[in-house]
Parts: C-alpha cells; structure tokens; sequence
C-alpha cells in the first residue's frame, strides 16, 4: 500500500534537509519555512479529537472504560479509570490522549493548575449517585471546580491517534454544561453521540444532531446498552434491533451523514476481563472501532495530508525562486548588475506603496466589517426574538414546562436564522480574506482566522476552509450562548415557582419585562464580540502584509546588493555551489509531482500496540474526477443503468444480486471514488480509466483499489444483456468534497437511472435526486432493505415516497421494493423470494430496456447502412454524370478550335 501519509513527511523532511543548505542562509524566508515544516510536521502527527456527548445514565462512561481498554473488576464489580455512575457537577471537558504513564492535570479558571490522583479524578468532575444534588466540597466556590482536565492513558486505542473528550453533555441542570459543550466542538474532528437502547431518539437527540449535523466533520450515533434488550420480540428480532431501526430512520432526518452503530460496553467489558472472544464479538465493540479508524482516516488525516502537500509545494516553489534568481544574478555582469538594480530599486518604491495601500485598506475593510457585523447583530436579535415570541405564544405549555423539550422547541425555532446569518458573515469576511491575500500564496487566511478563534488550520470546524469554519464556529457559539441562557432562565424561574403554578400568563408576563431584555442583550453581546474579533483577524493579516512589504525590500533588492559585492571568480565558484543546489531542489519537485500522480492511493500506519495488529486504512485525498477523460472513454451504444444513492443504502449488494454473482466487495466498493462499471465479458478482467480517456486492463484483485484513484471497469460472464453496463457511483454523501459531483456527472452519461432510499427519503436524497431528474433520463426508485419492516411499513414508506417526489416534481417510473439479503437467503434454501420482495421484477425490467436499447441500436445501424449505401449509390451515379458532362465539356472546346 502506497503510504501518502509517510511520503509527505518524508519530503517534508528533504525539504528541511535543503532548506539547511548554507546556500538558503541569504533567504529572508528561510527561517519562516522551517516553522512551518515543523508545524506541518506536528500536524500530520497530532491524534484526532473525538468528543464524546452522551446525558447522564446513557452509558457514557462505561463505553469510555471499554474503548479505552481500562477496565478491572473488583470483588465482581466492573469499574476503570473514569468513575461509573455518576452525576455530572462541573462543566468540565475532560481530554485523554496517549502517555506510557498515567497522570492526570486539572486547569482551574484562574489558571493555577493541579495534579490530580486517577483514583480521585472523579472528585474533580463528578459526584457519586448517592450524592445526587450536592457539590462537593472541591467545587464550592468558582475557582474549586476545574475548566478542564488532562488525562494521559497508556490505552492502545489512544496510542493509535485519537484524543477523546469527554463532554458535561447538553441537558443537565447546570446551564454551562450546554454551552461548554457545542463551544468545545468547533475544536472537535468528530462526536460520539450516545442514545440508550431504552430511550432511542427523543426530541433532545434530533435537536443536538440537527445542530452539529452541518457543522462537525464526523458524527458517530452509537446505540449503548444493547445487552439488555436481546428478548426476541414477536417479529423473530431482538428488541434493541428495533430499536435501532426507530434510530436509523430518525436519523436520516436529523443526521443524514451520520454512521450509526449498536453496543454492549457491559458485554464488551465481561468478555475482555473473562478472555470471551464470543462476547466481545457479540458486543459490537471490535466493528465499532473499526468503523472509527476507517471512517476517521478517510474524513480527517486524508485531509490534513492534503493540506500539508500543498503546503510543501508551496515552500519548494518559494526555495525554487529564490534558487533561481540566486543564480542568475551570479551568471549576470556588472553592467547587468547596475541595470537590475535600477529596475528593482524602482520595482521595490512601487510596490512597497502598493503594500502601504493594502495594509491601509484592509484596516479600513476591518472597521467597515465590524461595523457591519454590528449592524447585522441587530437585525439577528429582532429575527430571533420576534420568532421566539411567536413560536412561544402558540406552543403547548408542556413543551415550555419540561427542560428538555423547551431546548429542542427554542433550538429548532432559531437554528435556521443562526446559520443565514453565520452564512452571510462568514461569505462576506472569507471572500474578502482571499480577495487581499490573491497576490500573496505565503499567507493563509485560514490560518490567520482559524488562530483568532482559537482553532487550528487543518482540524475541527477549521479543516476544510475559512468560511466553513467560522460559520460552524457561530452557529455553535450562538446556540450554546444566547439562546441556551435564555432556556435556562425561563426552566429556572418555573423549577423556582413550581411547574404547576407558573402558568402561560406568569410566562408572558416575565417574557417582556426580563426574559426578551436580557435575551436582546445577550445576542448583541454575542453579535458585538464577534465584529471584534473579526476585526481583529483583519488587524492580523494587515500585520501579515507588513511583513511581506519587508521582506519583499529583502528579496528584491539585497540579492542584487549582495551580488555586485562578489568579484567574478567569486560569482563563478558560487554559482557552481548553487547548481547542485539546484539539482537536488529539482529532484524534489520530481518527488513531489510523483506524490500528486498517487496521492490519491493513501494510508496512515498505524502504531502497533502490544494488544492488536497493525492497522492499515485506506486515505482519499479527494482526486478530482476528470469529466472529459471519463466521457471519452464511454462507448455510446452501451446502455448504462446508473445506480445513484447515499451510504448504507445497500447499492452493492443490490448490484450484486442483480448481477447473480458477487462482483462488488462491500468494503472495497464503500471506499470507491469514482464510478465501477460493471459489464459482460467472456471471462473476468479488469480495466482502469487513464487521463487520456482510455480504459487500462490491471489485475483483476487490484480492480477496487484503483477504484479509489478513477473509474474502473469490471467485465464478468454474466447472463445480462453484452451492451448493458451496471454503474455503481460513489455514496455522495460520503464525506468527501465531490462526492456529489462525481455521482452526477456518471448520471448524465446514463441510459436510466436507478435511484436507492431506504425507510425515508430524506431532504439531502431528495436534492441530489431533483438534481438527477434535470438530465431526463427516466428513473426508477428502489426501496432497498425492505427485510426489516412489516407489510404495512413497506406499503407506508412507498406512499410517502411517492408523496414527497410528487412535491419536487421527479417523475418515476415505479418504485420497486426489494433486499438482497432475502433474495440471497431465499436462493441458498432453493426457494422463491418472497412475494414481497421485487428484485427479479427490477432484474427483467432493466435487461428487457437493455434488449430493447439493442433492437433500437440495430434498426439505427441498418437504417445508417442504408443511407450509406444509398448515398454511395448516388455519389457514383453523379461521378459518372460528371466525367461524361467534363467529356463533351473538352470536345466542344476543340471543336470551337
């Protein structure tokens, strides 16, 4: 496996080695390009960080104990480093990452600090159950209860890159529970969200997932406490199966992109203290983490090796300009000297006005924006407390009675104007950055902006770019903030009076004369903070190009300067230095431009620990599909069935048991960045597409590797039609940036399409399928793992999807319900699929439109031969008219003689 990862710090580590060549002494950016080749370095290297969110009592704990391997039992109770069962008192972020030797830190808001005993770590943040409603003694005044706590583990999972932090949750009591959480997770590069089996997916869980489902890279839902729900109901399931549909399908409402899987921390725990390989399998526990460490390395470390390589290339292309014109000032004249230096004298007075310009502007930009940010703040406070007011007059008292479902109310009321006016500020101050830094690759926005809101370039919120990041950042501080404060003041005024006293007038009443006012001053606090720290980014990148204005003086004069100090014998000798300078700075761009023809095949080695094997993943560094190459390559009298769907919608086992035969691996094809093309051949072999539009036989067992580099093709002796060709397209809500894209460009080129949903069609299927539409091509739905619900569910789930295609004008042929599994099932007991199931009508259907395409294909082909001869017939017909009318033309002319 080709290690992108590695490679880039490799050449990063060559280019530090160039970049110490006393050749590079002179550079004026020598210094900052080594800075950031070590802070690449460090980056590449840092764990991500996985916030845990669960309430109390969801199993939070015990899951923590279990994923990190610290679990013991004493006198038969189960317990680990982090206490179980117990309740939350502090607003406490909790973060443990890897140490061979275990320690704990706690930070104090005044800033002292504290080492703390492991076995005292939950006096610091927790009390016990029996102490419920007490803090204890450590937490009395403001400064005894920690900020935040640093736990180092010597746990195999942490030693593999990750940093877990365990967050105070969303719906305690204690107000700065919720607001410490959502502040922490634009700092975050993925969330554990925990729902009991026992309470799966209330009005909490859709509204905490709704907030963050746009805003965190990663979201995990993870099913806890399965082992207590394993009594098979009257179905032939397990009950905590059902459950777990009752999830997935609010989920793809609420967090479409979000992977979803089912544990037993307690049967994980019995397992791995009793040597049980069984139990722990049974636990969920090892396809747990596996699906952390696939689905981390595919969204967060490919996307920071991404960053990095361009990085890289950058500083050689800087070193390289530098060597360049180090080299041609040696080989000039004295004469050639004196006239360069003239030019640059003049070439420096210009631009080093243009520099006192921008820096002037951009301070000017910065007050007009914060300016305008205030301006917006106001009109953000009227949006949200005008709509709150009428959201409240009308809502069922219950609702603003209970705490929990008075968050959800009140977070789903606003979330929608936070993000249109997170969009429209981060729009306007990322364009704006990127506008002034165009002329100036040395700076990075997203460096600058990211560090002013205390995030890092390359994580969290701040991994993709500026206005993706500071939009997340917003939302999240804006729903922990204001709008959480202005919840918990109402919950506390009716816990203060008594649920039962505190009625709809009482509400009203302190709405207007404390509750709106201070909510009013809350948002333009918020709104106001935010325009300063705005500013100041604008403040900071003025002071970036008032470094570029200096060592600008530095690298277009001094060189000159330096140069015409030499005597010629002297250039000589140093010219020929710098030409093997300049050999091994070439040979690096060869590396490096080797690096950008693979990098799209990565991996990320993990540590090997003395528990588990090494483990490999595979890391996409989002290869751009390239549309022409694929359109070329494409036979026109092929007929392609494009399947179009997003994760988990079952699209290769589909494909699979249409083509009778396993031609998809599950993994393999999940992985996939570009489209599979599956078709008749007289045996199997396949094909990789090239960029000059051809398809590239390779080994059969190579085939969904590639796939992670450009489309393949996949030729298999099947009974389908030869002309029919299966097209499976990348899930395109996978996480990668043109995913979508690279579905839709496949769908453009198809003769139908074949659009999956499962359970629901839910608003992000519903856009891209409206998108699919456009092209005209007929489509046909197909309701996929169908096996799980009872006939009325099926008949439900047809309806509605009818409905809500209707709405958005998608015209389709019919809806097919099928499951791979039950056809699979049926065909290995030798009977029929059940009268249900229509995945043999779906089979018959695409290959009698397949036949149909070759009858049509044939008439063409005769009705083109026709022409042809026709149009041949009359050609010779009018040569032999022409060369007996040029005959007599010629006869005439001499008779005329």
């Amino acid at each position: 496996m080709f290690d992108t990862s590695q490679s880039v710090l490799d050449a990063g580590t060559s280019i530090r080695r160039l970049l110490e060549d006393d050749a590079f002494s002179a550079w004026p950016r020598r210094t900052d390009a080594l800075d950031l080749l070590t802070l690449i370095e460090q980056r590449l290297k840092r764990p991500a960080t996985i916030a845990v969110v669960g309430e109390f009592s969801s199993g939070k704990s015990y899951l923590l104990n279990a994923l990190l391997d610290t679990l013991r039992s004493e006198n038969g109770v189960i317990s680990g480093v982090l206490a179980v069962d117990v309740n939350p008192s502090t607003a406490t972020i909790t973060e443990l990452s890897y140490s061979a030797e275990p320690r704990a830190l706690a930070r104090f808001p005044s800033g002292r600090e504290e080492r703390v005993p492991l076995d005292r770590l939950a006096r610091f943040i927790a009390v016990a159950k029996d102490a419920t409603g007490e803090i204890h003694t450590a937490t009395r005044d403001d400064d005894a209860a920690p900020s935040f706590v640093e736990v180092a583990l010597p746990s195999p999972f942490l030693q593999r890159g990750y940093v877990i932090a365990d967050t105070p949750g969303l719906a305690s009591v204690n107000p700065a529970h919720r607001r410490t959480t959502l502040s922490y997770l634009p700092h975050t590069d993925a969330v554990l969200y925990l729902i009991d089996t026992q309470k799966p997916f209330s009005e909490g869980d859709a509204s905490f997932l709704r907030i963050i489902g746009e805003h965190v890279r990663a979201v995990f839902i993870v099913q806890t406490k399965i082992d207590l729900w394993r009594n098979v109901e009257s179905d032939g399931r397990e009950a905590w199966e059902n459950a777990r549909n009752r999830i997935l399908a609010k989920a793809r409402d609420h967090a479409p992109k979000a992977e979803i899987i089912a544990v037993s921390a307690f049967e994980y725990a019995e397992g791995f203290l009793k040597d049980d390989p069984a139990l722990v399998e049974r636990s969920g526990f090892p396809a747990f983490r596996a699906m952390l460490d696939r689905s981390l390395d595919m969204r967060i470390r490919a996307g920071r090796t991404a960053a990095a390589y361009e990085r890289l290339k950058q500083i050689l292309k800087d070193a390289d300009r530098f060597i360049d014109r180090e080299r041609g000032l040696l080989a000039s004249s004295d004469d050639d000297l004196d006239a360069q230096n003239t030019r640059a004298i003049a070439d420096w007075s210009e631009r080093d006005r243009r520099f006192v310009q921008e820096h002037e502007s951009l301070m000017r930009a910065g007050a007009q924006r914060k300016a305008w940010i205030v301006a917006r703040g106001e009109g953000l406070r009227d949006d949200i407390v005008g709509i709150i007011e009428r959201r409240l007059d009308v809502a069922d008292v219950a609702h603003i009675r209970d705490r929990y479902r008075l968050h959800a109310l009140i977070d789903a009321t606003v979330l929608p104007i936070y993000e249109h006016f997170a969009t429209d500020v981060a729009e306007e101050v990322a364009e704006e950055f990127e506008d002034a830094a165009r002329d100036h690759p040395s700076i990075s926005p997203l460096e600058i902006t990211a560090a002013g809101f205390g995030g890092e370039a390359g994580s969290g919120a701040w991994s993709r770019d500026s206005a993706v990041g500071l939009r997340s950042t917003i939302v999240l501080y804006g729903i922990g903030g204001p709008t959480g404060a202005f919840v918990d003041e109402i919950s506390n005024k009716i816990a203060e009076h008594g649920a039962d006293k505190y009625m709809k007038r009482e509400l009203t009443h302190d709405l207007k004369t404390l509750f709106f006012p201070r909510l009013e001053n809350d948002l333009v606090d918020f709104s106001t903070h935010l325009a300063e720290q705005i500013a100041a980014i604008y403040g900071k990148l003025a002071d970036a190009f008032e470094r570029e204005r200096t060592l600008f003086r530095e690298e277009s004069v001094a060189p000159i300067e330096r140069a015409r100090a030499l005597k010629p014998i002297k250039r000589t000798t140093s010219l020929s230095t710098l030409d093997d300078v300049y050999r091994d700075a070439r040979k690096l761009r060869e590396l490096l431009d080797q690096l950008d023809d693979v990098r799209a095949l990565s991996g990320v080695t993990e540590t090997q620990s003395s528990e588990t094997s090494q483990h490999e993943a595979i890391v996409e560094l989002s290869p751009e599909f390239n549309t022409e190459s694929y359109e070329h390559a494409l036979n026109p009298r092929r007929y392609r069935i494009v399947f179009v769907g997003a994760l988990s919608r079952g699209q290769t086992s589909l494909i699979n048991a249409l083509a009778g035969s396993p031609v998809l691996s599950d993994d393999g094809a999940t992985e996939a960045n570009f489209p599979i093309h599956i078709r008749y051949g007289p045996f199997e072999r396949a094909s990789r597409l090239d960029p000059d539009g051809h398809w590239k036989e390779i080994p059969r067992e190579s085939a969904m590797q590639q796939a992670t580099q450009t489309a393949v093709l996949l030729e298999v002796p099947w009974k389908f039609p030869p002309e029919l060709v299966l097209v499976h397209t990348p899930a395109f809500d996978s996480g990668r940036t043109d995913a979508e894209s690279t579905a839709l460009a496949a769908a453009k080129e198809a003769g139908e399409i074949v659009a999956l949903f499962s359970r629901q069609l839910s608003d992000t299927e519903l856009n891209v399928y409206e998108r699919v539409a456009e092209y005209k091509h007929p489509m046909r739905f197909v309701h996929t793992i169908a096996d799980n619900e009872t006939p009325s569910e099926r008949s439900s789930v047809v309806d509605l999807a009818k409905h809500y295609l209707d709405e958005r004008h998608i015209d389709t042929a019919r809806i097919f319900i099928v499951s791979a599994r039950e056809d699979m099932a049926a065909h290995d007991a030798g009977r029929a699929s059940a009268a249900w199931n229509e995945l043999g009508a779906l089979r018959e259907t695409l290959s009698a439109k397949a036949e149909e395409h070759m009858r049509r294909q044939n008439d063409r082909d005769r009705a083109e031969f026709e022409q042809k001869r026709q149009m041949e017939r009359s050609s010779s017909l009018a040569s032999t008219s022409t060369r007996l009318g040029f005959r007599r033309a010629i006869q005439n002319l001499f008779r005329k003689r």
